[in-house]
């Protein structure tokens, strides 16, 4: 026990000299100007012009044109929904927007889930879902497991529908994007 002690003691003597020979820096003098002058254009130097930051809602009925936005959005109409002669919200999607596909979970057509830049909404509970669905300005996903009742959403009453990439103004689970369902 004694060696271990002196051992210890003996290390720290050792690293003493290493501490006392490093160099102090010295402060920085510091410069207040007394001439008014100097003081004008100490503080033209300080300002900074005021910047207002507003925020842009994404969903419908914002002033903000689409092509000012800073992503990219796919808007389907009636004639992109009701081309096929049975409109069809799935359908429309995976024919109008690029990286968007169709699954019918257990070949039941009923229950199409939609895949968006990898993210899913989905009609299965435990399905990993990434994709908000907004019905007319309201979140549309349920709240216990995020799932999407497609057959909730009546399709001759569509109105139009955008789909946008990831935006944190959509809320939480949007991380793959946003459907906004519009009903006429």
């Amino acid at each position: 026990m004694v060696r271990r002690l002196t051992a210890c003691f003996l290390s720290l003597g050792a690293l003493a000299p290493t501490a006392l020979a490093q160099v102090v820096p010295q402060s920085l003098p510091q410069v207040i100007p007394n001439d008014p002058a100097q003081l004008a254009s100490a503080a033209a130097i300080v300002q900074v012009p005021q910047v207002d930051v507003i925020a842009a809602t994404p969903l419908p009925g914002s002033a903000i044109r689409r092509d000012k936005l800073p992503q990219s959005s796919h808007v389907l109409g009636p004639a992109e929904i009701d081309r096929t002669g049975i409109p069809s919200l799935t359908d429309a999607i995976l024919g109008a927007v690029p990286s968007a596909s169709i699954n019918d979970v257990d070949g039941n057509s009923f229950q199409p889930d939609i895949n968006f830049h990898g993210f899913t909404a989905s009609p299965v509970t435990g399905t990993a879902e990434g994709v908000a669905v907004y019905l007319d300005g309201m979140r549309f996903n349920d709240p216990f497991g995020d799932t999407v009742n497609w057959d909730l959403i009546p399709p001759e009453a569509i109105r139009s529908a955008s789909l946008q990439p990831a935006n944190p103004a959509f809320g939480l689970n949007a991380l793959g994007g946003a459907l906004d369902v519009t009903l006429k």
